[in-house]
């Protein structure tokens, strides 16, 4: 079914507005005030099973975060490099500002490294926005619908980063880590001598997540 352009701009309108209003309704899944235990040293393998863990605790669509490596190009990529990448393509070929790359990379930033970190958590925490309406509606004046389709989706994820995170961190101190060290040592068994893909790893998570009871059956 064909989109028509008023029905494209109504959409992209609909999906600024959610953006601004900040569209995450999770925000009770987890009481997270709880003390943080030593990280764990695992293979890439063992914290893609993490962080796949962390997104279906939370119902979310699978994207990279942290340099995470998922050998599977059904993954997105982390939304910071991907929203770079859809800025850096409409300045190159549609005369976007280039100053709106300053948002999704520190090279272009002008802020130090304290302050880009800061602005970083912030972003990530949904506390600031990447862009205001009027910015968003300048960029998406020049992406094909494709490309801000992509960019809204991207916007939305660099939102949840931080929740993601901070379930990794309530994994790691429930009931003292007990759990997730359940969880790892289920894991470990599973994935041994087995490549990283998602679809590989989607129902064993799902199932060590039932039995280490950190997700319901």
């Amino acid at each position: 079914m064909k989109i028509s352009e008023k029905e494209l701009r109504s959409i992209i309108s609909e999906a600024i507005e959610r953006y601004i209003g900040q569209l995450d309704t999770n925000d009770s899944a987890f009481d997270l005030g709880l003390g943080i235990m030593g990280n764990f040293k695992l293979s890439p393998r063992l914290m893609s099973a993490i962080y796949e863990a962390a997104f279906q605790i939370l119902g979310y669509e699978r994207f990279a975060i942290n340099g995470e490596i998922v050998a599977d190009n059904s993954v997105m990529d982390n939304p910071w490099d991907d929203a770079y990448s859809i800025l850096e393509w409409a300045i190159q070929n549609k005369g976007l500002d280039e100053g709106y790359l300053g948002r999704v990379s520190q090279q272009y930033s002008g802020l130090s490294d304290e302050a880009f970190k800061q602005y970083t958590q912030e972003i990530q925490s949904g506390k600031q926005f990447w862009f205001s309406k009027e910015e968003l509606s300048d960029i998406f004046s020049k992406l094909p619908d494709t490309l801000r389709k992509e960019l809204i989706k991207d916007m939305v994820n660099v939102g949840r980063i931080q929740k993601i995170q901070d379930t990794i961190e309530y994994m790691k101190t429930l009931n003292g880590g007990q759990n997730l060290q359940a969880f790892i040592d289920t894991m470990r068994n599973e994935i041994r001598g087995k490549k990283c893909k998602l679809s590989m790893l989607h129902e064993p998570v799902k199932q060590a997540l039932s039995t280490t009871y950190m997700l319901n059956k």
